[in-house]
């Protein structure tokens, strides 16, 4: 439409609509994961072991004592986190994990 008052409603429009913030996408783990990690050394350790998946962020534990449905809750957290780029991997075993700087101002939106 090449009508003048359309095209000045499309622009403030545009204008207007912001887009979603980005720590209202999370889950709740994944919430948790991230703010422990900005609040300690901004790193997210997931390794698997005989036992089964650990996932740490400085000295708390998330999967300690955690069911099989348990463990796949916060495995999915991570994979949450690193599919928004929230975090990235450092090397190629993917065992640990860093807060990116979209992390940092992810865990900034978090209870804001």
């Amino acid at each position: 439409n090449s009508d003048e008052y359309f095209f000045f409603f499309l622009q403030t429009a545009e204008l207007n609509t912001l887009p979603p913030r980005l720590a209202d996408q999370l889950s709740s783990e994944a919430k948790t994961l991230l703010k422990d990690a900005v609040g300690a050394d901004g790193q997210i350790l997931c390794l698997l072991m005989l036992g089964g998946l650990t996932i740490q962020v400085g000295s708390r534990n998330f999967t300690e004592g955690a069911d099989a449905r348990s463990q796949a809750m916060w495995e999915g957290a991570v994979q949450e986190l690193e599919k928004l780029e929230l975090i990235s991997p450092l090397g190629n075993k993917r065992e640990i994990f860093k807060v990116t700087r979209e992390g940092f101002d992810a865990a900034d939106q978090i209870n804001t």
